[in-house]
C-alpha cells in the first residue's frame, strides 16, 4: 500500500460511502483505517446487509470474529472507527431508524472481547520471565529482558525510544552497584535514578563484563566449524551493552536491540515477548504483588507504580487508570488466584 489511492479502493457493500467517509480524514489517517474498514466490509458482504443495520447479537460476532483484540484499547480503538462511520451513515440519510448500534458498546462492556489467548499469554509472570532466562544463553539477552521487566526502558518520545537501554553505562566499582542503583541516561541530558532487584544487578554487571556472544542462543550448529559460532564483544567505555564483530566498537542502538527481541521470541517460543510487553508486565506484577500483600491496590499504589516505570513520562498521574484496567482483567479473571500471576 505504498501509493494508496481511495478511488482505487473496493467494497463489497456501500462501496460510494466507505470511500466518501474515508476521503473527508487525512490520507495517513484513511490509511491507517482501511484495514478495519476491509474487516467491516468482508462481514457485512457476509451476512448481506450494511453494518448500521445489524442487530445487537452480529455487531458482537463481527467484534468477536473479525479483530485481534489483544487488549481493551485496541478493541475501543476499533469501536471508535465504527461508530464513527456509523454516525456519518446517519448524516448522509443512509440509516432509517437514525440509531448507532455501536452507541450502546462503551468501553466496559468492549472488555469481554479482549481475546482470551492475548490475555493468557500476552503479559509475562514473574515464574514465565525467570524460565526464559533459564532458556536464554547469553548474558546479554537475560540482562535486556530483566530490565525491561523492572522499568529500564525510555521516553516514548522521538529522539528517546530504549535511550536508557543503549545508554546504559556503570561503574563497577562505585557504591552504587552494591545499592543495585542505576543512573539512566537521557538523550534530553537528563538522568534518572533507578533501583532494580540484586538478581537484575548481577546481570548488568555480567554483561558489562561479557566478553563473547553465542550465536543461536549457543546450539551447536554442524555446518560450524567447531559446533558454535562466537562473537566477540568488543568493550565501548563504561557501556553495558556493546556491540559485537571483529573490529567494530559501539553501544547499542534500537535496531540491534528490535533484532536481539526477535531472536529471543523465536527461542523462547512466544512472540508476546517484547519490549512493550515486558515493560508493561513488570508494572502488572508489581500491583499484583500489592494485591495479595493488602487485598488491595490503592489509586496511590497504581501512581506509585506508574512513576516508578515512568508510565505517562513525567504525568504518570494521567495513566494510573489504564494500568488499574489492566490489573484489574487479571484479578476478575481469577488469574491471581490460580498461580498464573506469580
Amino acid at each position: 500500500m505504498l501509493d494508496f489511492n481511495i478511488d482505487n479502493l473496493k467494497f463489497e457493500i456501500d462501496d460510494d460511502v466507505k470511500k466518501e467517509y474515508l476521503r473527508q480524514k487525512p490520507i495517513q489517517t484513511a490509511k491507517g483505517e482501511y484495514p478495519t474498514f476491509v474487516s467491516l466490509d468482508e462481514y457485512e458482504a457476509l451476512l448481506n446487509k450494511p453494518v448500521y443495520n445489524f442487530s445487537l447479537s452480529e455487531r458482537d460476532a463481527l467484534m468477536a470474529i473479525k479483530f485481534k483484540n489483544t487488549t481493551i484499547n485496541s478493541v475501543a480503538s476499533t469501536v471508535s472507527k465504527i461508530k464513527g462511520y456509523i454516525d456519518f451513515c446517519v448524516i448522509q440519510g443512509k440509516v432509517n431508524h437514525m440509531q448507532n448500534i455501536f452507541d450502546t458498546l462503551t468501553k466496559d462492556e468492549a472488555k469481554r472481547f479482549v481475546s482470551k489467548q492475548a490475555t493468557e499469554f500476552r503479559y509475562i509472570t514473574k515464574r514465565e520471565l525467570w524460565k526464559y532466562e533459564e532458556i536464554l544463553y547469553n548474558t546479554q539477552d537475560k540482562t535486556l529482558i530483566n530490565l525491561l521487566y523492572e522499568g529500564v526502558r525510555g521516553r516514548t518520545v522521538k529522539g528517546g525510544t530504549l535511550e536508557e537501554i543503549i545508554n546504559l553505562q556503570i561503574n563497577p566499582k562505585s557504591e552504587d552497584i552494591y545499592k543495585c542503583k542505576l543512573l539512566l541516561n537521557r538523550n534530553d541530558g537528563t538522568i534518572r535514578v533507578h533501583y532494580v532487584s540484586q538478581h537484575t544487578m548481577d546481570l548488568v554487571i555480567d554483561a558489562y563484563y561479557s566478553e563473547e556472544y553465542l550465536a543461536n542462543n549457543g546450539e551447536i550448529n554442524p555446518d560450524v566449524r567447531g559446533g558454535i559460532r562466537k562473537f566477540r564483544i568488543n568493550r565501548c567505555g563504561n557501556y553495558v551493552f556493546c556491540t559485537i564483530g571483529k573490529n567494530k566498537c559501539d553501544k547499542w542502538n534500537e535496531q540491534v536491540i528490535n533484532t536481539r527481541m526477535k531472536k529471543i521470541q523465536h527461542y523462547c517460543s512466544n512472540p508476546f515477548i517484547t519490549v512493550t510487553n515486558l515493560y508493561k508486565s513488570g508494572m502488572i506484577s508489581m500491583a499484583i504483588d500489592i494485591y495479595k500483600k493488602n487485598k488491595e491496590i490503592t489509586r496511590d499504589d497504581y501512581v506509585d507504580i506508574c512513576r516508578r516505570y515512568r508510565y505517562g513520562d513525567e504525568d504518570p498521574e494521567r495513566y494510573w487508570s489504564l494500568l488499574k484496567q489492566d490489573v484489574e482483567m487479571y484479578l476478575k479473571g481469577g488469574y491471581a488466584n490460580a498461580g498464573i500471576i506469580n
